[in-house]
């Protein structure tokens, strides 16, 4: 049986397998859509190893 965790808070959180053995440092990952709130994705970049790239929209409307 696989065990199911949350990566990130409850408002910018998503479930994974608790082991992702294929994602190590020498995986690339990328993350769209960060928000306000990217404990996902640093938590992801964490137990992965990986450098995860974070793009957000809402940043670039905030410029224009």
């Amino acid at each position: 049986m696989i065990n199911i965790v949350r990566f990130g808070t409850q408002y910018g959180g998503f479930y994974y397998p608790e082991h992702l053995p294929k994602l190590n440092e020498n995986s690339i990952i990328y993350c769209v859509g960060a928000g306000e709130d990217i404990t996902h994705d640093v938590i992801l970049s964490f137990k992965t190893k990986s450098p995860v790239y974070i793009f957000c929209k809402v940043y670039i409307n905030y410029l224009l």
